[in-house]
């Protein structure tokens, strides 16, 4: 109640601001969009719902123009600028998404990774959630939890939750990736579950129809690991390979990054100029302005439990012009 009142307010604020005093620049970072949120368990900071999508669309356009990631590095401070970005490339972006941006003619950047286009292979988080849900749907719950409870031995839930699955990722995201691969594939031969193989990201096909359409398509690895697990090598070839698969392809490529999980170091920016791109998106909650560094762009992202009415929409908005200029940062998962 209060933060939808705190929208309101700042909604009607920005009515009466005057448009040539400080124009605010914002990105804004969805996952996937979906008919309706999913049953049974799932990560809620990754969905957004069709019309919850569209209704921001029509929001963010009566103060902000929508434009490119390009177009919104290029005239900083100068105008009211938003920026729509994807992460992970879900096969929704196409079928749900897409049409909508289509519709109301507006641009955006997705950020694939390249590694997995076109094919089966699974994010493992997507597989562990889906493990939890056959768990719970075939009554073995205490099986899950003991099976990952003798690996993560911190973990120790009374039941097979939202909350308790967002946690067992957070904490397996410390683990090498491979060694992340293999523990997941490990448990379902553990558990006896059946594994449903599936194409969970677009292919290059529908990448090219998108482009035609002002949707243009920025990295996000070759295999969405987290940079900051991996030795130097590693880490130069998510950056680099990645942006060479997608220029050899008929698509609209961005020379920008999209560092999975948010998580970048040092050596990461170095690797990224030295390739060539333009700069790289984090996870921080924030605007952009002119003094921003382009390889540490702050975004706000959105999800339907967020965001789910134009009042709860601002009022995220208001946190995140507030938390760009003061420099305080929240970091959530990507």
């Amino acid at each position: 109640m209060l933060k939808s009142l705190g929208g309101i307010f700042f909604y009607y604020f920005l009515r009466s601001y005057p448009r040539s005093q400080k124009p605010v620049n914002i990105i804004l970072m969805y996952h996937r969009v979906v008919e309706r949120i999913p049953n049974g368990l799932y990560d809620p900071a990754l969905f957004v719902t069709a019309a919850t999508f569209e209704m921001h669309i029509k929001e963010i356009s009566k103060f902000f123009r929508i434009v490119s990631l390009d177009d919104l590095k290029g005239h900083w401070g100068s105008k009211w600028l938003c920026a729509i970005t994807f992460d992970d490339g879900w096969i929704d972006n196409y079928h749900i998404a897409f049409p909508i941006l289509k519709a109301y003619q507006v641009p955006a950047t997705v950020f694939l990774p390249a590694g997995l286009m076109g094919t089966k292979r699974c994010f493992w988080y997507e597989s562990l959630w889906d493990l939890a849900n056959q768990a719970r749907n075939g009554n073995k719950e205490s099986v899950f939890i003991h099976h990952f409870r003798e690996i993560v031995p911190q973990w120790n839930p009374l039941s097979l939750t939202n909350s308790s699955l967002m946690t067992l990722t957070s904490i397996l995201k410390t683990n090498p990736p491979s060694s992340l691969e293999n523990l997941i594939e490990n448990a379902w031969g553990s558990l006896c579950f059946v594994r449903h193989s599936k194409r969970i990201t677009i292919d290059w096909n529908e990448a090219e129809e998108m482009g035609q359409y002002g949707i243009a398509f920025g990295s996000h690895g070759v295999n969405h690991h987290i940079l900051t697990s991996l030795d130097s090598a590693m880490k130069k070839m998510e950056i680099v390979e990645s942006l060479g698969l997608l220029k050899s392809r008929n698509i609209p490529v961005a020379l920008w990054f999209s560092y999975p999980n948010g998580n970048w170091d040092e050596e990461s920016i170095s690797f990224l100029s030295e390739a060539g791109y333009k700069g790289a998106i984090t996870t921080r909650l924030g605007c952009c302005s002119q003094g921003t560094n382009p390889f540490l762009m702050n975004r706000v992202g959105l999800h339907d439990s967020i965001s789910n009415t134009s009042p709860l929409l601002w009022f995220r908005l208001f946190q995140a012009i507030i938390a760009g200029r003061k420099g305080s940062f929240r970091t959530i998962p990507s």
